[in-house]
């Protein structure tokens, strides 16, 4: 799905070889957290997943575009990303983490009050991931780091899944919830 959504949004050739390329280190049919959750929140919810679909594009797409940033700052882009360029992953993983989200967001099937809500989810979220990278940033190269300054930064930068978690959860509330037939013997 995610390919497909590529294919029908993005009007350049050379955007859609770049995300194309880059999605090819996200193996088709591996387990992703990123990926798995938002089905998993909405289909417990509500009994069905499709309708998650979206948020689990948008967790493939928020994946990818996270782990070049942080390949990029830990300075082994090269070594991950070989057939690229920095400034080619720095253009992919702003459309990962910036205009794909948004147009997901756009699109889902429910109420301009419930899109507007998991927007702000996703804003948020991506803040409290950059404020892990951030703490990251400041540790390198210290001698005295503290755990708890260790476990905030990857408390935020882990976040992501938490994230889509609320993204999901805000979707199937505002969906018709499941039910289970009682029977009554």
């Amino acid at each position: 799905m995610a390919r497909s959504f590529i294919e029908v949004h993005l009007s350049s050739h050379h955007q859609r070889h770049l995300l194309h390329s880059l999605l090819g280190h996200s193996p088709e049919g591996e387990i992703s957290p990123y990926v798995d959750i938002p089905l998993l929140v909405y289909g417990g919810i509500t009994g069905r997943e499709e309708s998650a679909l979206p948020l689990s594009v948008l967790g493939k797409f928020l994946f990818l575009g996270l782990d070049i940033i942080d390949d990029i700052a830990d300075g082994d882009a090269r070594d991950h990303w070989p057939a690229h360029s920095v400034a080619e992953l720095q253009l992919g993983s702003a459309l990962f983490l910036s205009a794909l989200p948004q147009i997901l967001i756009a699109d889902l099937k429910t109420s301009e009050e419930v899109r507007l809500k998991i927007q702000r989810r996703f804003g948020l979220g991506l803040l409290e991931i950059a404020a892990g990278q951030q703490r990251e940033l400041e540790m390198t190269g210290k001698e005295d780091v503290s755990p708890q300054e260790v476990e905030d930064s990857v408390r935020g930068k882990s976040s992501g899944v938490a994230t889509l978690a609320s993204m999901a959860a805000r979707l199937a509330g505002h969906a018709r919830p499941f039910l289970p037939m009682l029977v009554l013997v």
